[in-house]
């Protein structure tokens, strides 16, 4: 998947890397990757047994230098349960951004579909990676004259972790307290994607990251 995505936003690490297993029946006029979604009608299923995802990825820029750089620092000055706690958000949130940038998962599928008002409905979705685990669905809303690959996208997932990637969300305020049969924990809010096939985003989450970085 991922060289065909990387063709829609060239000089950019594709969102999505993986093979993938097809099935459903599908009818389209293009024979081109480009024009395909212009015509798409039908219903896809669709699975990868492992790849990397990088739509979760987020940069948190000069925030980040500062919360990894400047609030050790600070921390050393403050001294005590307070500082210390500042020390150990700087680094959590470093290893989250880390970890997230090039999601290494197990397995990846969902269901494309059209929807009745028009545009096309992704759902169950399910992503399992080694420390992660995401559910969920979402839509493309439709806009006349652009291609399918470029419309907007919202997904909204149930983000759940485990081991140290849910160390590190924990330790940023942004995990529950229930665990799984499987020990997953989940996030306490799901959690929001913007933007579209070729360049999807995590605003969200980064905003999240960064009030937690924020000194209290």
């Amino acid at each position: 998947a991922g060289p065909h995505l990387q063709q829609f936003a060239p000089g950019r690490p594709p969102v999505l890397e993986g093979r993938f297993d097809l099935n459903g029946g599908i009818n389209a006029s293009h024979d081109s990757w480009a024009a395909l979604g212009e015509t798409l009608r039908g219903e896809l299923t669709f699975v990868s047994r492992g790849g990397v995802m990088r739509a979760l990825g987020f940069e948190l820029g000069q925030a980040a230098q500062v919360g990894s750089g400047l609030l050790g620092a600070l921390a050393g000055a403050i001294g005590g349960s307070r500082g210390q706690s500042l020390a150990e958000n700087a680094r959590a949130a470093g290893a989250l951004s880390a970890t997230l940038s090039a999601l290494k998962f197990d397995q990846f599928g969902g269901k494309l579909s059209l929807a009745d008002e028009g545009g096309y409905r992704l759902d169950d979705l399910v992503l399992i990676a080694p420390t992660l685990r995401l559910q969920g669905g979402g839509a493309i809303t439709p806009v006349p004259g652009v291609p399918v690959w470029r419309q907007p996208l919202q997904v909204e997932l149930e983000l759940s972790a485990r081991d140290q990637t849910a160390q590190h969300l924990k330790q940023l305020r942004l995990l529950g307290s229930e665990v799984d049969a499987l020990g997953y924990t989940p996030m306490l809010r799901p959690l929001r994607l913007d933007g579209s096939l070729v360049s999807l985003g995590a605003d969200e989450l980064k905003n999240l990251v960064l009030r937690a970085l924020a000194p209290r």
